[in-house]
């Protein structure tokens, strides 16, 4: 039997293959494109985010964990020191102690999506306690931690700043720092001051926090927030020498923020800032103000300035003002009475105020500029006599001499000395002449202009500490500062009149100078016809080794007035010596019993205020060959310049001159009626 054939069955064609459906159409095609685009784009997106986290994030992570081990503590840069001529250290650094935290420390942190900044439930308990202990607003203190993590987040903030080592609050919170946790105590410096600075604090200034509105540009400087800066006078000037380089000590500490035992991982010491030695001469200093504190007090007065100068190079060897600021409360940041009462708007003695470099009506002690201007333009010599009566009547207006004396006919030397008014008025006239044509009189009142020009009036003198330009007015000047007023009434109330010429003549009028303006015009009148530029500082030093680093005094100018013919110089300085020492001379019971020692000359300036007038002294010393000038002028007084200002000046100069008592000068009460 023929076993039955088993056939295979014959392999499909291609189209009807087992899993194969027909031909692929176009659309399909585009399709399974388009998911498989898709997928390549999804898992391109997590490779770079794996990337991202694992290497460019890795960094941040890693700074974000070392923060919460290690810790970076900065160590303040001591101050640099400023010093005397003989090295007195008039400004010094000295330890004290700051409350600060991390803001991590208190919860503080910045929401992923948001930017939100949050502090803790804890942290924000812990403000509101310190807040109360410390008498400070815990929203302020909040801030303060916020604009830390915002800007500086891995920095410490100041929540107390210049805690004395000594106090009460010091050791209440050495006791009791664990009850806020993230709180600690950090050493740190703190400015001291000679007596204070009670004597000198015009010139030095004080330090404080970086004023919120400076606060984007000391950053750029490389400042941190928390910096200590210099705020005005010498400390603000010469801030870049004294601020030194902070330095910085990284501690392992665990999760409550408490040190570990590997304790110092690594530490970078601070260095102080450079010394800055000034021409100050604190003896001089401390005589000059003391003397001018006594005097204002004693007659009740608003304030007043003093200030002594080298005559040959500008060398400041004192400068005092008074009232004196609280410049050791200001730089610890103490809220004291003496702070609030400085800058109280109601203080009407306005301690802010440096009475040396504030521009002040200089009275008869521009009559030696007239004398000048008036012998040089050969308006008259030293010999010319004129009537100097209790009146005179110019172009119309009836002037009157001081007190309304009748001093007979005078020439310049005696007119001088007597401080003759009714004289000077008369030389203030010559000026301008009889012809009433502006643009003439205008010519002639240019002489006198011009000589206070070159006299350095009307600028700054460049001192370091900065100071006002005062007022040399022309016709110019007058049309753009002076409005209508009962005063200037009609319609030529802004042209220069002749009667603005004779007023400057006296130092009146729309004149204004600073004493260290006029300071510096009498020491070129001693020194022979050099313009100086006072100047405070004269070195920075490096602080170990006291060698100069910069020089201070590098680029200071000098310039000569116009050559002043011998015969008018000699007539003028005869003057200033019979102020002070002839019988008739209004500062002669001043000076009198120093035999010749000293040479200057009175003022007593309208203040505006009836009754109040504020009283001038400037002069020079030795007068055979002079070496110191001294101004001082006494605001808002009831006496003359030689009753009020000329004895603060003579205790100034006789310090500075030295060999001679300070205690020989005179009190002034018989130049009580003497201007």
């Amino acid at each position: 039997m023929t076993p039955p054939r088993i056939t295979q069955p014959s392999t499909p064609p291609p189209s009807r293959r087992l899993g194969m459906g027909g031909p692929m159409n176009p659309r399909m095609a585009r399709r399974i494109a388009l998911f498989g685009s898709i997928g390549l784009v999804l898992f391109g997106i997590l490779i770079l985010r794996l990337w991202f986290l694992q290497v460019v994030g890795a960094s941040d992570s890693q700074a974000q964990a070392s923060a919460n081990s290690v810790r970076t503590i900065n160590i303040p840069a001591p101050r640099g020191e400023i010093r005397d001529r003989h090295g007195v250290k008039l400004a010094r650094s000295q330890e004290a102690w700051d409350l600060v935290a991390l803001p991590q420390d208190l919860g503080v942190s910045v929401g992923y999506s948001t930017g939100k900044v949050s502090i803790s439930a804890g942290g924000q308990r812990t403000l509101r306690r310190i807040g109360l202990a410390l008498g400070e607003n815990p929203t302020r203190l909040q801030n303060l931690m916020i604009n830390g993590q915002k800007h500086t987040p891995y920095q410490s903030v100041v929540l107390k700043a210049d805690i004395d080592p000594e106090s009460d609050l010091y050791y209440a919170l050495s006791e009791r720092l664990d009850e806020f946790p993230g709180l600690r105590l950090e050493r740190t410096q703190r400015r001291a001051y000679v007596d204070d600075g009670k004597y000198i604090s015009h010139v030095l200034g004080w330090v404080g926090q970086i004023p919120a509105k400076q606060a984007d540009l000391y950053r750029r400087q490389g400042y941190r927030n928390d910096a200590i800066v210099g705020i005005s006078g010498l400390e603000s000037k010469y801030e870049p020498y004294l601020r030194g380089t902070d330095g910085e000590r990284q501690i392992e500490v665990d999760s409550t923020g408490e040190p570990t035992s590997r304790g110092i991982l690594s530490e970078r010491p601070p260095k102080t800032g450079s010394t800055i030695v000034t021409t100050i001469d604190y003896k001089v200093q401390k005589a000059a103000a003391e003397a001018l504190r006594e005097k204002v007090e004693t007659q009740s007065v608003k304030g007043g300035g003093v200030v002594v100068m080298d005559i040959e190079n500008g060398d400041i060897l004192a400068l005092a003002s008074y009232p004196q600021l609280p410049i050791a409360d200001l730089s610890a940041g103490r809220n004291t009475p003496a702070v609030r009462s400085a800058f109280s708007p109601t203080n009407v003695r306005a301690p802010s105020i440096d009475r040396v470099t504030t521009a002040y009506p200089p009275a008869s002690t521009f009559k030696a500029v007239t004398s000048i201007a008036a012998l040089q333009s050969g308006m008259i010599t030293p010999q010319t006599w004129i009537k100097a009566g209790k009146t005179v009547n110019l172009f119309g207006t009836t002037f009157k001499n001081f007190r309304e004396e009748d001093q007979g006919s005078l020439q310049l030397v005696p007119a001088i000395a007597q401080s003759s008014d009714t004289y000077f008025y008369q030389v203030g006239a010559k000026f301008v002449g009889n012809n009433i044509k502006p643009s003439v009189r205008a010519s002639g009142h240019t002489k006198l202009y011009e000589w206070a020009k070159h006299f350095g009036l009307g600028s700054p003198t460049g001192i370091d500490i900065g100071d006002d330009a005062g007022v040399v007015p022309d016709r110019l000047w007058k049309a753009e500062n002076i409005k209508p007023s009962n005063k200037y009434e009609g319609d030529n109330w802004d042209t220069w009149r002749r009667g603005d010429t004779i007023n400057m003549s006296v130092g009146q009028g729309f004149l204004t100078a600073t004493p260290l303006q006029m300071a510096r015009v009498y020491a070129s009148i001693a020194n022979g016809g050099t313009l100086v530029t006072p100047h405070i500082a004269r070195s920075a030093n490096d602080p170990t080794s006291n060698q100069s680093t910069a020089d201070l005094e590098r680029g200071l100018r000098t310039s000569r007035i116009p050559k002043i013919a011998p015969g008018n110089l000699d007539a003028v300085k005869e003057g200033l010596y019979d102020v002070a020492n002839s019988s008739v001379g209004t500062a002669a019971s001043v000076f009198g019993g120093f035999g010749g020692l000293v040479s200057g000359k009175t003022g007593t300036a309208e203040s505006g205020r009836d009754g109040y007038d504020h009283a001038w002294f400037v002069g020079y010393g030795p007068t055979d060959h002079p070496k110191y000038v001294v101004a001082v002028m006494i605001e808002y007084s009831r006496g003359t310049g030689g009753a009020v200002a000329a004895p603060v000046a003579c205790k100034a100069i006789a310090t500075a001159i030295g060999g001679v008592d300070p205690q020989r000068c005179g009190d002034g009460s018989s130049s009580e009626h003497r201007d």
